[in-house]
């Protein structure tokens, strides 16, 4: 009797080689996260935080029609590199340690949920940054001066078309995505209808 009670408790233990707890985690999320195409593609799109941060720093007083926009482009970058090294370090888990032992996989997916809520708190985070951003931008626009640095409505030519056009681009691409997902989603479900 207890033969078999042991038996069957070691066939439920996730512990197992082979059935560690990366196998609660779905095979898309670790064949994109642990890609080196991903970790090249996070490399790039650190580009756009690095350039935040540098122009909001660099003008940081050069915007008297509101001072928040060079803050708002550095706590943007800010926040895009930590999102950045978060992404990174989740490559680099599922790239490294989820496979090797049972130890390791079990750090790492305490890791990769660590991460995770660390990702989502951020993410939260930077979308309400983002409304806020684009009140402070877009509500100046038709006011704004490049030319007149004693102008109460001056802004720094290049700080504000960076940030303008950022923000244009970002729902430029969240269009973009959700017509990808939203054609991707009726292909699924036109092949799944026989």
């Amino acid at each position: 009797m207890e033969l078999s009670g042991s038996k069957n408790l070691e066939e439920q233990t996730p512990l197992r080689e082979g059935n560690g707890p990366h196998r609660y985690i779905p095979a898309g999320v670790g064949v994109a996260f642990g890609s080196i195409h991903f970790l090249i593609t996070i490399l790039i799109a650190s580009v756009i935080p690095i350039l935040q941060l540098i122009i909001g720093w660099y003008y940081k007083d050069q915007c008297k029609i509101n001072q928040n926009i060079p803050t708002y482009l550095i706590v943007s970058g800010i926040c895009g590199l930590i999102l950045v090294v978060l992404c990174i370090l989740m490559a680099l888990t599922f790239l490294c340690f989820l496979n090797n032992s049972v130890v390791m996989s079990i750090i790492a997916s305490c890791g990769i949920c660590m991460n995770l809520m660390a990702t989502t708190v951020l993410s939260i985070f930077i979308f309400i940054w983002f409304i806020i951003g684009c009140v402070w931008i877009f509500s100046v626009r038709s006011k704004v001066d490049f030319y007149d640095k004693n102008s109460k409505y001056y802004c720094q030519r290049t700080l504000y078309l960076f940030a303008f056009w950022l923000l244009i681009a970002t729902f430029i691409m969240m269009g973009i995505s959700c017509c990808i997902n939203c054609f991707k989603s009726r292909k699924t479900e036109t092949q799944r209808i026989p």
